[in-house]
């Protein structure tokens, strides 16, 4: 669960489990807390992470909160890691609807078969 401000300035709590794919995000650093008109003891770190579906979430350091970033080498190795998955799933996941739709015919349509 993590704190977030609604449109209205209100507070809420929000699970921020992502239902979608990371599209890209926006790190902000900020030393300075403009309505107390003083600096921070230390820096919040706050994160705008956008997904490819529309949604957009902001993320602060200021709440327990653990996220990991990444290098561009190591987002580059989770790509292809995703790709070789993505290649080789859908062709088992064929083939097996390919059998089952087979069996399901030879079952319906014996005549077919002979």
């Amino acid at each position: 669960m993590h704190e977030i401000q609604t449109p209205t300035g209100a507070t809420t709590k929000a699970n921020v489990w992502f239902a979608g794919i990371v599209a890209g995000y926006e790190k902000a650093v900020i030393g300075f807390n403009y309505e107390a008109d003083e600096f921070h003891e230390e820096p919040q770190t706050y994160y705008n992470v956008h997904l490819t579906d529309g949604m957009g979430y902001i993320l602060t350091s200021a709440f327990e909160l653990e996220i990991h970033e990444l290098t561009q080498e190591e987002f580059a190795q989770l790509i292809e890691e995703k790709k070789e998955e993505n290649t080789t799933e859908p062709l088992s996941a064929v083939q097996s609807d390919k059998e089952t739709n087979e069996d399901s015919d030879e079952k319906s349509n014996p005549e077919l078969y002979e």
